[in-house]
């Protein structure tokens, strides 16, 4: 059984999904994106600092630049479970993907396509 949660996110989707799997007695940790620019998108400062509030004090909360440089030194890939929540964040799962984790890894085709049927 998979312990090790990690729910990657750019506006806050899987917050909820990381505290039921926090509630489970998961080791959960939330990624959101720091700066949206890193995944190509914008916004403006005050929904920045509303976007990056959420859970806090919640769930345990980091930001991708640390969490992969953990990840890529972890021995044991198959015991950690990584969720993106959107496929905006393929560029971070470009960075993680075929390193052995479970999870789910949006690509830039799976962006793409979403956009189109917008």
């Amino acid at each position: 059984m998979i312990k090790n949660w990690i729910i990657f996110t750019a506006y806050g989707e899987g917050s909820a999904i990381a505290k039921k799997l926090q509630d489970e007695g998961k080791d959960v940790l939330l990624c959101i994106v720091e700066d949206l620019k890193d995944i190509g998108l914008d916004e403006v400062p005050e929904e920045r600092k509303r976007r990056l509030k959420g859970y806090d004090g919640i769930v345990k909360k980091e930001f991708p630049d640390k969490v992969i440089s953990n990840l890529l030194k972890v021995k044991d890939p198959e015991n950690y479970f990584l969720l993106f929540d959107l496929n905006c964040l393929w560029p971070i799962a470009d960075k993680l993907r075929d390193k052995g984790f479970n999870g789910n890894f949006p690509t830039k085709d799976d962006y793409e396509l979403e956009k189109k049927q917008k």
